[in-house]
This record gives structure tokens, sequence and C-alpha cells, in this order.
């Protein structure tokens, strides 16, 4: 198994994932040490599945999104303004998938409503901050 990091293919001895209610969180073992594996889940619009994935770069934080089932489905990546670590950094670690989940649905739900067309930006509340999420 390989586990990329900063885009370098990183061998994996281990992986680890959390569940504890609502709140799951991955871990991957490397001859380095642990790191959180990013975020992954889905959302649902009508009866319609989307998958989406956290994205991190330092503190900046977005996700990619890519609707399940449908073959040669456009995979895209939106980019969270402001980064959840500086709005609101103790909420957003103790309920990251619960965030990201939120930010999906926010785009997924415009997607379908856009007659399958990926918004350029949606705006968005999720935990009383206010975020704009940009297709990169």
């Amino acid at each position: 198994m390989q586990y990329k990091e900063n885009h370098e293919d990183v061998p994996v001895t281990a992986e680890l994932t959390l569940t504890i209610g609502d709140m799951r969180k991955s871990y991957v073992f490397h001859e380095e040490g642990a790191v959180r594996k990013n975020a992954s889940g889905t959302v649902k619009v009508d009866k319609r599945t989307f998958r989406w994935v956290e994205q991190k770069s330092g503190e900046n934080r977005g996700f990619t999104l890519q609707e399940n089932g449908v073959e040669g489905a456009e995979e895209v990546e939106y980019r969270a303004t402001p980064s959840p670590i500086t709005a609101d950094e103790k909420w957003y670690h103790s309920n990251v998938t619960r965030w990201y989940e939120e930010a999906a649905q926010y785009v997924a739900d415009t997607y379908v409503r856009n007659n399958n067309k990926w918004p350029s930006s949606k705006s968005g509340t999720i935990h009383k901050v206010s975020y704009s999420f940009r297709q990169r």
C-alpha cells in the first residue's frame, strides 16, 4: 500500500480508522510516523450520491467532489475561504467529517439545481462561520 504525502508515494506499514459516534478519523503509519488520512465520504441530493475527499495544503482546506455511479463524471476541486483552521479551529478539528459533509452538500445541491453544471463558487455557513467555496 502507498500513501501520497506532498505528492510523493510513501510506503505504508499500517492503517487505522477510529469511529466514535459520527466522528471518523483515519490514520496511516509509515516509517516516519503517523499521518491523519484525508477525510472522505458521500452526500446525497435527491437520489444522487456524490463522493467528496478532503484536500489540504498547509492551513488551506478544500475538497474534491464527483458524482458516484456516472461513467466519466468530472471530478472538481473547491477551496474554502477563510480556512476553517483559522476561522473555527477547535470546532473544525473535532468535526472534520461533518465540516466537509456540509461544504460538499452546498456545492452538490447547487450542481443538481444548475442542471449538472458545477458552480464556480458557492457560499455557505458552517457552525456560524460564512465560507466561500471556489472552484480550482
